[in-house]
């Protein structure tokens, strides 16, 4: 759950259009667009201190809070 806190509010700060109260498995595709994505994946990278290698970078695997969690999770168990 912390993980998700620190997400949700991550997500807060740098898009607009992102409402905290939403599922965890709402589409944010509407929500971040492709610069913002790099920006989240850079987030990601150093808040959960993982690193998204190129050949599993997919726009998919960010498209959700739950999704995000999910591919952190998949990260820290390799």
């Amino acid at each position: 759950m912390e993980d998700e806190r620190r997400l949700r509010a991550y997500l807060g700060e740098r898009f607009p259009g992102f409402e905290d109260g939403c599922d965890a498995a709402a589409d944010l595709s509407s929500v971040i667009d492709s610069m913002g994505l790099f920006d989240l994946v850079q987030f990601v990278e150093s808040e959960f201190e993982v690193n998204v290698p190129t050949e599993e970078f997919a726009p998919q695997k960010f498209s959700s809070i739950r999704r995000i969690l999910d591919f952190v999770e998949d990260l820290r168990s390799q």
